[in-house]
Formats: structure tokens, sequence, C-alpha cells
């Protein structure tokens, strides 16, 4: 398990969270279009429920080891109906590789669904409308890319999120997005979604074995 301390500053103490390793689950890390990172950053800016704070203080591998945080991101969101979302990705030289996922819940499905799974989801999390809320964690010793004072007038969905936070719920039902690309053959779910590109090689039919080359 990869093990993470992070210190937000809406919250008095430390908070700790472990995540489960992508390559136990999906046999790969799987790479991401940095557009996907980008179209982030820029709902940060424009939209009330996306936030990135400065957070992560510590960063251990499944193996121990210690790693400096200034080269991760930690994505926290949850969906319009309560679904909870950890993604732990790693910045490299040629783009982003997602490294962990959590809770369980969410552990549970990527497992069951497997690499078509990946491409849906990050559409999901970079979809305002369909999201709650989302967080960008970044190393704690990063600037903060907002001031506290401008929270009051921007960010009203977030701050009603922060007062009524609890424990992550265990949710049933589907959670995989109803709009994901469909295989032309059999009409299963392709990896890969809108302009957002998963790192597994070809997008592949895991039903028929349709392959698509990117």
């Amino acid at each position: 398990m990869w093990q993470l301390k992070l210190q937000a500053r809406w919250n008095k103490a430390p908070e700790f969270l472990e995540l489960k390793d992508a390559k136990e689950i999906l046999d790969a890390y799987p790479k991401i279009d940095t557009k996907f990172i980008n179209d982030l950053k820029n709902y940060a800016k424009t939209a009330s429920n996306y936030v990135i704070e400065s957070a992560i203080m510590e960063l251990r591998t499944p193996k121990g080891l210690s790693v400096q945080p200034d080269n991760w991101l930690l994505v926290l969101g949850t969906d319009a109906d309560n679904r909870p979302y950890q993604i732990l990705i790693e910045k490299e030289k040629a783009g982003y590789m997602i490294s962990a996922f959590g809770p369980l819940d969410f552990v549970n499905f990527v497992t069951e669904t497997g690499k078509s799974a990946i491409g849906p989801i990050l559409a999901l999390l970079a979809s305002p409308k369909k999201m709650r809320i989302l967080l960008v964690y970044v190393s704690y010793q990063t600037k903060p890319a907002w001031k506290p004072e401008e929270l009051p007038t921007t960010k009203n969905p977030f701050l009603h999120w922060v007062q009524d936070q609890k424990a992550l719920p265990n949710v049933n039902g589907q959670w995989f997005p109803a709009f994901a690309p469909l295989c032309p053959v059999c009409n299963n779910p392709l990896v890969g979604l809108e302009q957002y590109q998963v790192g597994f090689g070809q997008l592949t039919c895991p039903r028929c074995g349709y392959k698509k080359n990117k």
C-alpha cells in the first residue's frame, strides 16, 4: 500500500491515507494525457467546486521507501452521487502516470472492471457538472493556489463540503459512467474517452478483442 501524510489548511491535524498500488490491480501503471491535469488546473480557477491545495507532506511506496512529494499529485473527488475517488499521480518527464487508487470501494470497482475503466473515470473527474467536489493535493512545500479570503466569494460548494465532510461512505450501485465509448463490434466499453489518452498501447475491447490504434 502507498502511504500518504496530508496537511490541508482546513484540518487542524494531519490525516493519513493508504492507497492500493495500481500495478497490483492493472498489471501496469497507466500513463495519462497531460491534458487531464491541465483541465483540472483550469477548473480550479474557474469552477467553484474544484480546488488545488498544498498538502502532501510525506509519501511512502508499497516497499516503505520515502519519496519526495514534489512530483506527485493526489486527486480526491466526490461525484454527484457521493461516490468517492482517490487517485495518486506521478509527474514524469514524458507526462503523468497513475500510481495508486482508493478508497476500497473504488479499488474494487477498478479491479473488477479493469483497464477499460480508466478513460471514463478521468473524463468524469474532469466534469465539474458531474462532480460534487474535486481536490488536487500537491506538495506541502508548493505555494498555495488560493488564499483563504478568496473562498467565500468563489468556492461556496467547496466550503459546504468542508463543513460536512465525514468518513467516506460505502456506496452501492454502478460506478461506471454511462457515457463510456463503445466497441463498434459488441458495444462493450473501450479504454479512453474524449481527449484523454490512457497509455496501455492500443484501445482494446475486453470482450471481443477489437483493437483500435491511438
